[in-house]
């Protein structure tokens, strides 16, 4: 196990210091590196960016604590959706939030096409049942 936090760790070197940069092209870049490798060694360098003054910043680092599932980050998110000065760093945090909590829902778009092909069968399903009780 410590093997593999070691290659982790050595994996998120080069993010980490993409999320300390002053520059917000590289943090941005940074944030999009950790959230779609999962780079948990991350996590508290993105939950910094919670606090940052740039609101796309915030927004991002609010979606990305939810894909490394930052349970950490929690409080302030709860926080944030509710006394963020941006509506969209409010969404994001609420968002974010949900996902932590196991209460987010998926976009139609997110799904697969198998996934979508089975919720038509299950709607048809319930409709023609729904018929069959109302006639």
């Amino acid at each position: 196990m410590n093997d593999l936090v070691a290659i982790e760790q050595q994996l998120a070197a080069p993010v980490i210091n993409q999320l300390q940069s002053s520059d917000l092209g590289e943090v941005w870049e940074g944030l999009i590196v950790a959230g779609s490798r999962r780079l948990i060694a991350c996590r508290s360098h993105v939950r910094a960016l919670l606090r940052e003054p740039d609101d796309q910043t915030r927004a991002m680092a609010c979606r990305v604590a939810a894909m490394l599932e930052d349970r950490e980050a929690l409080p302030r998110l709860k926080s944030m959706q509710e006394q963020d000065p941006s509506e969209d760093v409010r969404t994001e945090a609420r968002k974010a939030t949900d996902r932590l909590v196991g209460q987010a829902t998926r976009e139609i778009g997110d799904l697969t096409d198998a996934e979508l092909e089975k919720m038509l069968r299950d709607l048809q399903r319930e409709l023609e049942r729904r018929k069959g009780r109302s006639d």
